[in-house]
């Protein structure tokens, strides 16, 4: 049987069993604790970047498996000022955030801040990093508002922040995300009775999401690495919503979980747009006010909590997972926002292999060697052979296992 150990302290991971699922909260060093907020992972899920939130102030940081929670506030100048850290480069070497009224850009090196718009010369955030680490997207503001001009940007060392104008009808918004290579924006923007997702690129400039309904309340959340497949939100303007995938093919609604959950917002994609997460957004007659879930096109909208649960066996021991907020770009890793078994906020990295689960060897490819390894986790009432997740192993997860392994890996 596998020995199962969480690994809390001091936010660093240890060696997990469960087939390959795993947790870990990362936990803040402090004399005094605060509650960590993740904003985005990198490549293989082993760095993230955040902030510890405190009442009046936030402080950025940079969190590895090997290290912890490195705080960067002081190195990015944050001082008497709060900061925050939204994004990372896909191999974690770049992190991008805000400190104080600037956007800024961090390196081991050097820091630097990325400026205003002109004519905003008050106030800027950067969201989101290209993978390379090359192109910065957030927002510049002019306060005090009105006028109403928040707008998106991008920022390269050699051209500075460029405003990336508004979709027609609006006059307010935010650039969420970027792709690999900083050549596809997307996020959201608003005016007078209007909400849209919109996507730039550097081939076509400005425009909204095509297929939406032009009534529709419309998110971009995320976009995928290869600049593909985006996520979000949409509403047809009731508070009940879903969350989609959409790529230039059309429109994909991810569904809701079973039983009394309305709505739900993707918050991020892998790199290759096969796996989503993010939240259901209401359950009704409960205190709860969301739950994580991961969506794959082979196994639809999950419960993360579920799957961890039911088709790894990893005890949570009443932590609660209720919002997925990055995945990983291989699609494995996943930060997510809860509470720990006292009822505190805290967030976690769970290790999930649902991308393909039937690669049990976790070489890469389905070879015999999978069907032996299903063989021996049968034989030996290995948790790990419960393909169809019910608690009991039967015929019902040989089938499972064959069809899953037919369908092949994305």
């Amino acid at each position: 049987m596998r020995v199962a150990a969480m690994a809390l302290a001091a936010g660093l991971a240890a060696p997990m069993a469960w087939g390959q699922a795993s947790i870990i909260e990362i936990t803040d060093p402090s004399p005094e604790p605060g509650t960590i907020i993740i904003g985005d992972l990198n490549a293989d899920g082993s760095v993230a970047a955040g902030f510890r939130l405190l009442p009046g102030a936030g402080r950025a940081f940079r969190w590895t498996r090997d290290g912890g929670v490195e705080f960067i506030h002081d190195a990015v100048g944050g001082g008497d000022s709060g900061s925050s850290a939204a994004g990372v480069s896909t191999d974690g070497s770049v992190v991008v955030g805000q400190v104080g009224l600037d956007a800024f850009r961090w390196t081991r090196d050097e820091t630097t801040l990325l400026g205003d718009l002109p004519g905003g010369d008050e106030f800027s955030s950067a969201s989101a990093v290209s993978g390379d680490g090359l192109v910065v997207v957030g927002q510049s503001v002019h306060l005090p508002q009105p006028p109403d001009q928040r707008q998106p940007f991008r920022w390269t060392e050699n051209t500075g922040m460029v405003g990336l104008g508004f979709p027609s009808g609006t006059t307010f918004g935010v650039a969420l995300d970027t792709n690999s290579d900083g050549s596809v924006v997307v996020g959201d923007a608003s005016g007078p009775g209007v909400s849209r997702a919109f996507v730039w690129t550097t081939d076509d400039g400005m425009g909204e999401l095509p297929f939406f309904e032009p009534t529709e309340t419309v998110r971009a959340r995320a976009v995928s690495a290869n600049g593909r497949f985006v996520v979000g939100g949409r509403s047809g303007g009731t508070p009940v919503g879903s969350a989609y995938r959409w790529s230039d093919l059309g429109i994909v609604d991810l569904g809701a979980l079973p039983g009394d959950f309305r709505g739900a917002l993707a918050e991020d994609v892998s790199a290759d747009g096969s796996v989503v997460v993010g939240s259901t957004t209401i359950r009704v007659g409960s205190s709860l006010p969301s739950t994580a879930f991961v969506w794959t096109e082979a196994s639809g909208t999950l419960s993360i909590e579920g799957v961890l649960v039911d088709c790894f066996g990893v005890p949570l021991d009443g932590i609660e997972l209720r919002n997925a907020v990055a995945i990983s770009s291989n699609g494995k890793v996943i930060a997510i926002e809860g509470v720990d078994a006292s009822g505190r906020p805290a967030a976690f990295i769970v290790t999930l292999p649902i991308a393909c689960r039937v690669d049990l060897d976790g070489d890469g490819v389905l070879t015999l060697f999978d069907f032996l390894l299903f063989q021996n986790f049968f034989d030996s009432d290995d948790r790990a052979a419960d393909f169809d997740c019910d608690g009991e192993l039967t015929v019902f997860d040989f089938l499972a296992f064959q069809n899953a392994f037919d369908a092949g890996c994305p």
